[in-house]
């Protein structure tokens, strides 16, 4: 071989098995560098994705609740107005269940009637606020109370 000639390769001739394990070595920690960091990012969008849809539920549920109880106020009076006073339960009246509630929303409620008064405070998780309802002279008067942490 001349001063400055290129040397000439054979292809077909294989690596030596140290340079092949070390390319090997190389591309097999890359590929496991890669699979290790989809793994990390796909785990931390899942709990992300986790827990907004559970915000989602409570938001939901909170809503219902609400919604539920400005229903049980109007009911109330309604109720009074048609009988004359107010009923011995709130499962005797039917109720609408706007923003997607259901019957078990009932149990988020203590109702406590004389049939010419009433109390009604929720006793659920799902609000950070107490929502307070009781009668007087002939007119319900309703309360939002942030609850104590």
């Amino acid at each position: 071989m001349y001063e400055g000639e290129i040397p000439i390769v054979d292809l077909r001739t294989p690596l030596a098995s140290s340079d092949r394990d070390e390319k090997m070595n190389l591309f097999t920690r890359g590929r496991l560098l890669n699979a290790g960091l989809l793994s990390l990012f796909l785990g931390v969008n899942f709990l992300i994705a986790r827990e907004a849809l559970q915000q989602m539920k409570t938001v939901a549920k909170q809503s219902a609740q609400y919604a539920l109880f400005v229903e049980i106020v109007d009911q109330l009076e309604l109720y009074k107005s048609q009988h004359g006073e107010y009923p011995p339960k709130l499962d005797v009246m039917q109720f609408q269940y706007y923003d997607g509630g259901d019957a078990s929303l009932l149990q988020l409620f203590e109702f406590e009637t004389d049939g010419a008064s009433y109390s009604l405070h929720s006793v659920g998780v799902a609000t950070h606020t107490d929502l307070i309802a009781h009668s007087t002279e002939d007119k319900p008067n309703v309360e939002f109370r942030p609850r104590p942490e």
